[in-house]
């Protein structure tokens, strides 16, 4: 009986003195968004990257350059997108050189901002529905400008599509733009 005990004991120990010497693999692995499992970073929603510092929305950040056709005219556009500050999916965007006509007048966009959500999958995102109000003329009109942006493949081109419109007509304006 005593030599089974002492068996016991000395298995048991031994399975102790194993387990004690396995090396932590996360000790020296800091993932800045997310946690680590086994060495490797398990990144938060919204975030990549070997140790999750990378949010997964900055592949729409920045200027974006190319050509609205909006059915009766073409225009050369430099589109800025920005991130919402704390946030992980939405962004602001700015357009230079962005007009739509209304009544045979023409109507530039550039001076507002418009708000988009980024989708799930971080490879499109939605326009709006952001509401502005044109001034002509001492006239105000009012606006809804709605779209979507996507990024379909790698190849680095953002697939832009927006539509305005008002209480009379609806305008709808796409595009390709590269970085």
């Amino acid at each position: 009986m005593k030599k089974i005990i002492l068996l016991i004991i000395l298995f048991v120990s031994g399975i102790l003195v194993v387990n004690s010497c396995k090396k932590d693999k996360c000790k020296d692995v800091i993932c800045e968004n997310g946690t680590c499992v086994e060495g490797n970073c398990n990144c938060d929603y919204g975030w990549e990257g070997l140790l999750c510092d990378k949010k997964k929305s900055e592949v729409f950040l920045g200027f974006w350059e190319g050509e609205f056709d909006c059915g009766a005219f073409k225009d050369t556009t430099v589109i800025k997108i920005k991130e919402v500050e704390n946030t992980l999916d939405s962004l602001k965007m700015n357009t230079v050189g962005f007009a739509v006509s209304y009544l045979g007048l023409s109507f530039s966009l550039d001076e507002y901002t418009f708000t988009g959500k980024i989708d799930k999958d971080f490879k499109s995102f939605k326009i709006g529905p952001n509401h502005i109000v044109f001034e002509k003329f001492g006239q105000q009109i009012e606006a809804d400008i709605t779209g979507k942006g996507e990024l379909p493949e790698k190849d680095g081109t953002l697939n832009l599509a927006i539509t305005v419109t008002n209480a009379v007509t609806s305008q709808d304006c796409q595009g390709e733009f590269k970085k």
